[in-house]
């Protein structure tokens, strides 16, 4: 036992814990923190990551279990189906974590794994040995509901098991452990024909302190041919090909999608301008690349460096998309060494930390390629309003993605858009179940994000309906260890704290916004709890119950006799 490593690695638990999640127990916080730390080259928000924690009983060893589609996680079947819009270069990631804070690694954890895998990628099984806990059925459900989709498009599949805890990673030559961490890949490849890449790897305390003291993934680095930085213009530069291909890739070659505003299903694939482009990739002329290409534009709150070593920090390509993913194809075909890799790229790279400012580039240079949904939003003038205000409630509104976790702000004071609209939901438009099981309907049409965000809604209401939702998930954390029954209760005693704070059955929103955070005590929670979880038991007590209408309407009848 490396007793230095160990020491460290409980000192940066301790420091994070009481930065970002003092309301969490030290077993909680280290499935997150490890979770964390294997998730980093996918840029997920706190609460994506936290979505897929399934630990309790009946889990079947696993702690952590992603499904990650193109680099977006996937939290449901639902969500799974809208994957049939996707029609090449899809990338399905699955991501299985188990973490415990033992000093040691333990051959019992990876054999139950394997039965676990045995079991759940076996797509022909509806029953199964172990009566799996709720989130456990989701996450295989979603696996499943995935695949089924992406069966006909062709896909990559890479399945990666992760073995966390705080002891020292097992020898190379250890007999039993590693040996037993083998079998358990030639299990699931087995089972699941369709894996393109799978592997297991044991994290310690060790190799936590390396993850977790990296620079973090929001800072990548640029190698350059040569620079130009005119004052207060940004920076122009050349890069080779390769180079490029490296900057828009993790470290096992997978596309950091994250890093393009413009979703990757956005990709034209064999339009006119792209065979243009892949063909000038695989058959190089004498013209350079970039006098044939118009180049990538980099949006970046920072950018600095000497004229040859750039540290991008933030980075969204706003434009270059579709050369980016030619790029990308051509190096993942041919390798590093590819005959294209020294021809010359044009990049501009915007610096500026005004959000005005950026939102003008991100419109602008996207005026002939579509961006996702959530950068729309993202540029609405009423989302900036709401950041500005939440100020006012020591709230920070990340209506960009991972902006304040990037900055270290504790977890409980981060609202993101997703999570402010399930808030509204709840609590004013009385849809928990919605808010609970399909909260990206808030976004797939105007129609549907008007019902949620409108500036006819006094301003005050969106932080308020924020700091309700706070209140009542650091409530549950402390009073309800089953996190399945935390997930499937939240919004449901929401829309209940509504009517009990506002004594209302259906309270009007500026009977809302007047409210005062504050003013929601523990005892009202308390008895929105009472009121909800015996319904909620009732019907079954688990995710289908949650997901479904009934609760609501039970729900509204038992508060409309309260009030």
């Amino acid at each position: 036992m490396s007793s230095n490593a160990l020491k460290v690695l409980n000192q940066i638990l301790g420091e994070q814990r009481t930065q970002t999640a003092p309301d969490w127990n030290d077993a909680d916080f280290f499935e997150l923190f490890a979770a964390r730390q294997v998730l980093r080259s996918f840029a997920l928000d706190p609460e994506e990551i936290e979505s897929g924690l399934v630990d309790a009983s009946a889990d079947g060893g696993i702690d952590g279990f992603y499904v990650i589609v193109n680099g977006k996680i996937i939290r449901n079947p639902d969500e799974a189906k809208d994957l049939k819009l996707l029609k090449q270069n899809i990338i399905l990631d699955l991501v299985i974590v188990q973490a415990t804070t033992e000093e040691s690694f333990a051959l019992k954890r990876i054999t139950r794994l394997k039965d676990t895998t045995e079991e759940i990628f076996d797509f022909t099984k509806t029953a199964y040995s172990e009566p799996y806990n709720d989130a456990m059925r989701n996450a295989i459900d979603t696996v499943r509901a995935a695949h089924s989709v992406l069966l006909t498009k062709g896909f990559t599949l890479n399945l990666s098991y992760f073995y966390v805890s705080k002891g020292d990673v097992p020898a190379d030559n250890e007999k039993l452990l590693r040996p037993k961490g083998k079998a358990l890949v030639a299990a699931a490849q087995n089972i699941l024909p369709t894996i393109t890449r799978c592997s297991f790897e044991f994290l310690g305390a060790r190799e936590l302190v390396e993850l977790a003291t990296k620079p973090p993934k929001n800072r990548i680095p640029m190698v350059c041919v040569t620079t130009v930085s005119p004052k207060d213009a940004g920076i122009v530069a050349f890069v080779k090909l390769k180079d490029y291909f490296k900057f828009i890739t993790t470290d096992s070659g997978d596309l950091l999608d994250h890093i393009f505003d413009s979703n990757i299903r956005d990709y034209q694939g064999d339009i006119a301008v792209n065979k243009a482009i892949r063909e000038s990739l695989e058959h190089p002329s004498k013209e350079e690349f970039w006098w044939l290409n118009n180049g990538i534009t980099i949006l970046a709150s920072k950018a600095e460096g000497t004229h040859g070593d750039l540290a991008v920090e933030d980075p969204q390509i706003v434009n270059g998309l579709q050369t980016s993913q030619e790029i990308y194809e051509y190096f993942k075909r041919k390798g590093p060494n590819a005959e294209s890799g020294d021809r010359k790229l044009l990049v501009r790279i915007i610096e500026s930390q005004d959000p005005d400012t950026q939102d003008r580039v991100t419109e602008a240079t996207n005026s002939q390629t579509g961006i996702s949904p959530a950068s729309i939003w993202a540029t609405d003038p009423l989302q900036r309003s709401i950041e500005k205000i939440c100020t006012k409630y020591t709230l920070f509104y990340d209506r960009r993605k991972s902006y304040w976790r990037n900055k270290g702000v504790a977890l409980a004071k981060i609202v993101g858009i997703s999570e402010l609209a399930q808030a509204v939901a709840a609590i004013w438009l009385q849809e928990p179940d919605h808010a609970r099981a399909r909260p990206a309907r808030y976004f797939k049409s105007k129609d549907q994000y008007d019902r949620v965000f409108s500036t006819d809604y006094p301003l005050e209401f969106y932080p308020v309906c924020a700091a309700f939702k706070k209140r009542v998930e650091a409530f549950l954390r402390a009073t309800i260890n089953e996190r399945q029954h935390r997930t499937n209760l939240i919004f449901y005693v929401l829309m209940t704290v509504g009517c009990l704070v506002t004594k209302k059955s259906k309270p009007a929103i500026r009977d809302i916004a007047k409210r005062q955070p504050d003013k929601v005590k523990d005892d009202l929670i308390d008895q929105a709890i009472k009121l909800v979880r015996p319904i909620y038991m009732k019907l079954g007590g688990d995710d289908k119950a949650a997901k479904g209408s009934d609760l609501v309407i039970k729900i509204q009848q038992a508060i409309a006799k309260t009030i």
